[in-house]
């Protein structure tokens, strides 16, 4: 069984991109303008995620994240900028840019309770690894307070209804939220042809 870096590597480009953004395509209503800020703010976010800016990305995550283990945010900025030198890698191995293909999928629910505002964002991804493609469905969970105008958000692939409440105790424990699931599908030969590449003698040597 092959466990070689760049395998690994992959996997995690495809977990990281599987929170990637793109406009949806729908002939639904216009969007207002509250949830088109909430697009452009998870736009930012996420690209800022996938291409190392570490900074960013944790400039739009909401404080509680970091709140319950000491320098997390520190650490999450760290990952981040080690993540994209695997999709470096990986893109470099590959010889063409690991492909993404994100959009979302629905529009938001929004929640409304005496102290926040919640906004509940379904995403999905489609990456294109070169030997298969993967497919994540994931949710983005926005929070503002009040009547402020910045929300703040946290990726729904780490939450249920019960690590809601217990983060926001207004959160309704009943509201059905977005599957979280991940498929993958191998292409013929793309498999094989990837690890005869990593076990080459060569492999590795221009990375």
């Amino acid at each position: 069984m092959h466990s070689s870096p760049a395998f690994l590597s992959l996997l995690i480009c495809s977990f990281l991109l599987g929170t990637a953004f793109s406009e949806e395509k729908e002939a639904a209503q216009p969007l207002t303008p509250k949830e088109t800020q909430i697009r452009k703010d998870i736009k930012a976010m996420l690209v800022a995620g996938t291409r190392g800016d570490g900074k960013t990305y944790v400039q739009y995550i909401h404080p509680k994240m970091f709140e319950r283990q000491a320098g997390l945010k520190e650490k999450t900025i760290k990952q981040i900028e080690k993540a994209q030198e695997a999709i470096e890698k990986v893109e470099k191995l590959l010889g063409e840019p690991f492909e993404i293909e994100p959009k979302f999928t629905k529009r938001a629910t929004f929640l409304q309770t005496a102290k926040h505002e919640f906004a509940i964002v379904p995403v999905e991804i489609v990456t294109d690894s070169g030997f298969a493609t993967v497919e994540v469905g994931n949710f983005i969970l926005g929070i503002r307070e009040g009547e402020q105008t910045e929300w703040k958000y946290m990726d729904g692939s780490k939450l249920d209804q019960r690590a809601i409440h217990d983060y926001f105790s207004d959160f309704p424990i009943d509201q059905p939220l977005p599957q979280v699931e991940t498929k993958t599908k191998p292409k013929e030969g793309g498999f094989d042809d990837f690890m005869d590449r990593v076990d080459s003698p060569s492999f590795g040597s221009d990375l």
